[in-house]
């Protein structure tokens, strides 16, 4: 049982109660010595009269005081849960919705399964004349859209009844904003917000200050508890694609990032689909408490839009296991060779196997150079390959080739197989400059200065070595490389064959090395294809990008918020809304969707939320997100004990009117009070006639 007051402010105004008490002390006619004729001592004056006074001011006086006391409790509008059996209600029930609640709870169901069950307990205690709204943490536009108080039973449960699992982070500031609002415009005597969460630390653990809601509002926070599982939690944390174009007729090679949360190895597979109807999967063991890439081959895919959903399968937590990918497919495009092919050995047959670029999406062209630098635009070839000793030419039309990398293209200059290396007075602009070739006989090693570098990602084992062993160079120009150009490779002395700038928006690659046995052997390497592959096909995709949100977000592409805004399903989960821009809601599971407004389109991948299956949940005693509003938490909820709780503030007694009723009857009797007829003394027989004043008598002798 708990007093509350719905109306506080009146409660500051208690002190006017001392009003009349003080009217009376500083107000009061005070006695003062005045000279009396002797007449006085000859009336007979009852003393009990002066005390009889008293009582009665005193008692006038009192009820003044209670009077107002009872008028300002009245308007305070005080009201005793727990007893008596008047009064309506107002519920707000939030639930937690969020990728947690997706756990197993007991028997096999899952947290969100008791949080509902939870919920239809409350909406069974509501009486005639109580209301209640449901609200949800992670929104849902699919289960559940703005929901006003309403007294329709069978409509809340048909609202319980959509609600389901999300792979979302949720917003505890949003829903307790949308519950306090729902409260605002109530008439109901008393206020109820039942939060239905497990106190999540990714939505309940930041520091907050949410506004307080209307005055007597009770909050009881129902936390379900999270069994521990033996079994190792992963989760995905995204999958990606290669920074660079994407061709049709190639392979394509996907990274899936996962992250083992729990302290021993995780053993199960990545399955993935895409698209075109291909499937695949992947056995994977992750250490614990250890983050890991794992490494997936598309099937060539043809030109157009193409999308990909991705999904481990070896945990009892599934709300953090999906990632969808999309993404655009191009082409087949040429690679421009400033010259003829046998100046280039074997890099034609590295970049495209097979001559119509079934295998690679590239198709290698020749050019003569008076006509390589203007055709550039025309052609609009995936890279550019020069030879250096083509910049001794004036034949070759410089200027055209800067401005077609500066727009984004990507040229290799590497030495002719029959030529001498050796550029003389290079553009400044390339980064470097070859000397003239060596000969090293048996060969020198070569290293990769960086390892990491972009060019050498499909090329990179598991512990993150290159896998291009043994490599030796017999003949090389060394490259002098100008501040601002970075070194990839080169001999173990720190001398530099292979470079990479950048020119604009376009990538540089510069090497010392020609393409062929007799200069090294990286031809004879199963990983020289994707190296020089990867070469020509560095860069910025030439596609719009893809926002890349997480459960729980919305697009921060912005439209304008009074157009109408449309999102669709291509892949994942169903989301399909119609709307103003301003209303966009956030994506409650993973999948891939296209956001359009008027002719302008957004691609969005969404991926589960990988904090809900690593986060942990706060103690009963702490919910900082709750900031300083008065709230009770109420741990182990159950379905049963949430009903308990409800029974016991189902009644209420609003105290209005008994104090309005004391104060009416303080008012009564301090007017019949104060409008008493004066007190009388008491007559003897022998003081009816008063005696003549001595003074006379002494007069009427004289």
């Amino acid at each position: 049982m708990s007093l509350t007051f719905l109306h506080p402010l009146f409660l500051y105004l208690l002190p006017l109660a001392a009003a009349p008490l003080i009217f009376h002390l500083f107000f009061r006619v005070r006695k003062r010595p005045r000279p009396f004729p002797t007449l006085m001592f000859f009336r007979r004056v009852d003393p009990r009269l002066s005390a009889r006074r008293k009582i009665l001011e005193w008692l006038i006086l009192l009820l003044r005081v209670l009077l107002i006391v009872f008028l300002l409790l009245a308007l305070s509008k005080l009201v005793w849960f727990g007893a008596g059996s008047t009064g309506s209600v107002a519920m707000v029930i939030v639930i937690d919705n969020s990728g947690s609640m997706a756990a197993r709870f007991k028997d096999g169901q899952t947290k969100l399964r008791e949080a509902i069950n939870a919920a239809q307990g409350l909406v069974a205690s509501l009486k005639e004349k109580d209301s209640a709204a449901l609200v949800l943490l992670a929104e849902d536009v699919n289960s559940l859209t703005d929901s006003p108080l309403t007294s329709d039973k069978e409509a809340l449960r048909a609202l319980l009844g959509r609600v389901r699992e999300t792979e979302a982070t949720g917003s505890a500031q949003r829903a307790l904003e949308r519950a306090m609002s729902l409260l605002e415009k109530s008439a109901a005597t008393r206020q109820e917000i039942h939060l239905l969460t497990d106190l999540q630390a990714n939505e309940w653990g930041k520091e907050a200050a949410p506004r307080h809601p209307r005055s007597g509002t009770v909050i009881i926070v129902h936390r379900f508890d999270t069994p521990e599982s033996r079994v190792p939690n992963v989760a995905l944390l995204g999958a990606r694609l290669p920074d660079r174009k994407i061709l049709a007729g190639r392979r394509l090679p996907v990274v899936v990032e996962a992250s083992n949360s729990g302290t021993a190895e995780a053993r199960g597979r990545v399955h993935w689909v895409d698209d075109q109807g291909h499937r695949g999967s992947v056995e994977t063991a992750l250490p614990p408490r250890a983050e890991q890439e794992i490494s997936l081959l598309l099937e060539a895919q043809a030109p157009g839009l193409h999308w990909l959903e991705v999904w481990y399968e070896g945990d009892d937590f599934t709300a953090d296991n999906r990632a969808c990918l999309a993404f655009q497919c191009l082409e087949k495009r040429p690679v421009a060779f400033a010259g003829a092919v046998e100046e280039f050995g074997l890099l034609p047959a590295a970049l495209a196997p097979v001559e119509d670029g079934k295998f690679s999406g590239l198709k290698p062209e020749f050019v003569e150079l008076p006509e390589f630098g203007p055709s550039l635009r025309d052609r609009s070839p995936v890279c550019a390959v020069v030879p250096w000793e083509a910049f001794n030419s004036r034949a070759l039309d410089v200027g055209a080739l800067r401005l077609w990398i500066e727009a984004g293209g990507n040229l290799l200059v590497l030495p002719a197989t029959s030529g001498a290396g050796v550029a003389v007075g290079p553009p400044a602009w390339l980064g470097a400059a070859p000397e003239a070739p060596a000969d090293a006989g048996a060969g020198l090693s070569l290293m990769a200065f960086k390892p990491a570098a972009p060019v050498f990602r499909e090329l990179r084992g598991a512990r993150g070595e290159i896998m291009l062993r043994g490599l030796k160079a017999f003949k090389f120009s060394v490259l002098r490389i100008n501040e601002g150009t970075a070194a990839l490779l080169g001999l173990e002395d720190g001398r530099v064959l292979l470079a990479q700038t950048g020119l604009g928006r376009g990538n540089i690659f510069l090497c010392g090395l020609a393409f062929d046995p007799a200069w090294s052997n990286l031809p004879l390497k199963g990983g020289s294809l994707a190296l020089m592959q990867g070469l020509a096909l560095a860069g910025e995709p030439d596609h719009a990008p893809v926002a890349f949100l997480e459960g729980g977000e919305r697009v921060h592409t912005v439209f304008d918020p009074t157009e109408s805004t449309e999102i669709k399903t291509l892949a994942g989960s169903v989301m399909n809304w119609k709307g103003p821009g301003a209303n966009l809601p956030a994506f409650p599971r993973a999948g891939v969707y296209t956001v359009a407004a008027g002719k302008r389109e957004q691609l969005v991948s969404v991926r589960s939320s990988a904090r809900e299956g690593t986060s942990p949940c706060l103690p009963a005693a702490n919910v900082p997100a709750l900031g300083s509003l008065k709230h009770v938490v109420k741990s182990g909820a159950t379905a049963g004990t949430v009903a308990a709780e409800a029974r016991k503030l189902q009644a209420s007694l609003d105290l209005f009117l008994p104090f309005l009723l004391l104060a009416l009857a303080c008012l009564a009797a301090e007017g019949w009070l104060a409008n008493q007829p004066p007190l009388k003394p008491p007559q003897a027989e022998g003081d009816r006639e008063p005696l003549a004043p001595p003074v006379a008598a002494v007069g009427a002798n004289r």
